[in-house]
């Protein structure tokens, strides 16, 4: 009798496909369990007595897959995500596996770190496979680790004596599911690692995605000035030397925008600093207007005076990022400056006064993570549009930063508060663009290092990056791959932006070998990665 859970993305093309093709090849028993229920059309026209739809969101898949189980009481389980394309003699091995074998298809890549497999098909060099997103601390865990659960079967007796997944990871599971797996090997199960189990996922979207690319959004350094001293900040630290690097002129920001202009690009976002320092900030967003290209950047608002507030309004600058990173006053004046509260606040009310609209952006750190629902309480207070919350990581700039970045010790707190936070906006009907990004935040933490994203990142596609020193990138994490970025003149990004350097960075992202970050900026990521 083979079971089937289902986990991941609750798209109804995705999760259609895969439905289709366990209908018909008769699989007993299929258990949805999408990150967030799937929507009433397809569990009207699928719903039946040997599938059922979880009516639950989860906060990542291995809270899914324990659910999952908790409705199975025999047999055998096959683990896959929404989309997964499997073919009849697969889904054969599956079922005809002895009750002590536990079925790896070759898609979950199973690593053979640091022991010899005997008699296992692991020791064979050809299953020795080698993908870069694997960085092991923990080699110390096991002798092996599986990448990914999916396309995995096992017998449901088995996994329940080895004890589940470990619901700490969102995704990949490189130290839980590595202990649950040795558990079962220490328990007498053989893997298998069986090429025809093999199965294709999200390759023929990849695919797609990679010939309609098109440049829609670039973000250029604009300044690195600033008069706060956020102690998190290495810009507010004068980590930049101030006259390190030259600011782009209005005259070359103006070509930038005529070649943009012309290449199709909607939306122009200005990074670095504090905008406002810059007094041509006002000329840089006319620009923009007069070529109908959209404008975007944060502030720390304690530049915004009635006449700076008026000025938007007359330039149609909207929903503007106010950062703030705690709600009560003596805590955020700690972290970003003597009376910073006060002044941002008067910002906020500037803007209010004018009808302006703004958002709040949070930085999460290890002293203010506990009142992210605050945060969101605050933002509704104020009349935000919405809110979002960034983490601040240790690799972002030395060892001084690792008194501000979450650690293992925060994690169960920290989910508490993510879990409370939701209901709170929710309640509050404030929205967190960040949300999806927001759920992977503990397994990020646990790891300690850039998260991978199982499927790819999407945004090398439509996204491109001027940094200071003038290279052309396509977001703010190179993952050692520095030597393929370009330096170009703003007049010809888009011959880069097409080059065969450009476009191995792009197939890099998408077939996931990006290591991954967590930058809010690009929240969109995270719901093509099931986050959601």
């Amino acid at each position: 009798m083979l079971n089937c859970i289902v986990t991941g993305s609750n798209n109804y093309n995705l999760v259609k496909c895969t439905l289709d093709i366990l209908i018909k090849f008769d699989v007993t028993h299929i258990i949805v369990a999408t990150n967030v229920p799937c929507t009433n059309d397809i569990c009207t026209k699928y719903k039946s007595d040997k599938i059922f739809f979880s009516n639950k969101s989860f906060l990542n898949g291995n809270e899914a897959r324990n659910f999952a189980l908790e409705q199975i009481t025999s047999g055998r389980v096959l683990f896959l995500e929404s989309g997964s394309v499997l073919t009849r003699k697969s889904i054969d091995i599956h079922i005809s596996a002895k009750e002590s074998q536990v079925i790896c298809g070759l898609y979950n890549r199973l690593y053979d770190i640091e022991c010899d497999f005997k008699d296992g098909f692991a020791n064979k060099e050809y299953y020795k496979r080698k993908d870069n997103r694997l960085h092991l601390s923990n080699h110390n865990t096991g002798p092996w680790t599986i990448w990914r659960n999916n396309n995995i079967s096992v017998d449901v007796k088995k996994i329940r004596y080895a004890g589940n997944f470990n619901t700490v990871f969102c995704v990949d599971g490189v130290t839980e599911n590595a202990l649950l797996a040795f558990d079962l090997y220490n328990s007498g199960l053989e893997f298998i690692v069986s090429q025809e189990a093999q199965i294709e996922v999200y390759t023929q979207l990849a695919e797609t995605f990679l010939q309609q690319t098109k440049l829609e959004r670039i973000f250029v350094w604009f300044t690195d000035k600033c008069n706060y001293q956020c102690r998190m900040c290495r810009i507010g630290q004068k980590a930049y030397l101030p006259l390190r690097y030259s600011e782009p002129t209005i005259e070359s920001i103006k070509e930038l925008i005529l070649v943009a202009k012309e290449i199709g690009i909607s939306k122009i976002e200005l990074y670095g600093g504090e905008m406002l320092m810059r007094k041509d900030l006002f000329d840089a967003i006319e620009l923009c207007n007069e070529y109908n290209i959209e404008t975007s950047f944060v502030s720390n608002g304690s530049l915004i005076t009635e006449d700076v507030a008026k000025r938007f309004v007359k330039l149609h600058v909207k929903d503007i990022p106010i950062s703030i990173d705690a709600p009560y006053e003596e805590l955020n004046n700690w972290i970003r400056g003597e009376n910073a509260w006060n002044r941002t606040l008067e910002g906020i009310r500037q803007l209010k006064k004018y009808g302006n609209t703004f958002s709040i952006f949070t930085v999460v750190l290890k002293q203010n993570f506990h009142y992210m629902s605050d945060m969101i309480r605050l933002a509704r207070k104020l009349g935000a549009e919405s809110i979002s919350f960034q983490p601040i990581s240790s690799r972002q700039g030395g060892k001084k930063y690792v008194d501000f970045a979450l650690d293992y010790s925060d994690i169960p707190e920290l989910k508490e508060e993510i879990i409370n936070a939701f209901e709170t906006a929710d309640q509050l009907k404030l929205p967190i663009r960040s949300r999806a990004m927001m759920k992977t935040i503990p397994e990020y933490i646990l790891r300690s290092e850039q998260l991978s994203l199982q499927k790819g990142c999407i945004l090398p596609l439509h996204d491109a990056l001027f940094t200071k020193t003038g290279k052309l990138q396509f977001c703010f994490t190179d993952f050692g791959l520095r030597k393929l970025y370009q330096k170009s003149e703003w007049l010809k990004f888009p011959d880069v932006w097409k080059s065969p350097s450009y476009q191995t960075l792009q197939k890099l992202a998408i077939t996931g070998q990006c290591p991954g970050c967590l930058a809010n900026c690009a929240d969109y990521k995270y719901m093509y990665n099931d986050y959601l």
